[in-house]
């Protein structure tokens, strides 16, 4: 079975992690969406679609995943065509992995299985945005490589000064 695993990934975190070697381990082809690939240089959205999918390869390589296909997924402010705009993009899938509560009423009722994620506390992209802002340290929220990948495109600077 292929599954769908949607997140801004702003950036990725170790609840992501946990969520992508889960899904990796379970199933034969993971397809990963990058939400609102459009969004960069904002508070909420620092990273590029592109910058977000070579964090998210940076980790995959890291963790030896090599089931999964990384797709950019565009908002196009339109609730009832969503779910059609994500299969256009990332073709056939039977379930979908979010933590969102609007993506998952997207999809009820979309003849597929849904997965919602329980937030792994303590970790959320907003929380580790603040950190970042706040000039706290980062190293227990996010994964190694994702950690070395952001200082490396300045992105922890980025996010200091976008407000």
């Amino acid at each position: 079975m292929i599954a769908l695993f949607i997140g801004r990934f702003q950036p990725l975190h170790n609840g992501h992690a946990a969520v992508i070697r889960e899904i990796a381990l379970e199933y034969d082809i993971m397809k990963i969406g990058i939400g609102s690939s459009q969004l960069s240089n904002t508070k909420d959205n620092p990273l590029s679609a592109q910058e977000r999918k070579e964090m998210i390869q940076a980790f995959l390589k890291e963790e030896k995943i090599t089931n999964a296909e990384i797709y950019n997924i565009s908002d196009i402010n339109n609730d009832a065509l969503w779910v059609q705009h994500v299969k256009k993009i990332v073709g056939e899938f039977g379930i979908v992995y979010s933590g969102n509560p609007w993506v998952i009423n997207l999809f009820k009722g979309k003849d597929m299985q849904i997965k919602k994620i329980k937030e792994i506390h303590p970790y959320k992209a907003t929380r580790t945005r603040t950190a970042v802002r706040q000039d706290k340290e980062i190293v227990q929220d996010v994964p190694a490589v994702v950690l070395k990948y952001l200082k490396k495109i300045d992105a922890l600077e980025r996010i200091r000064v976008l407000q």
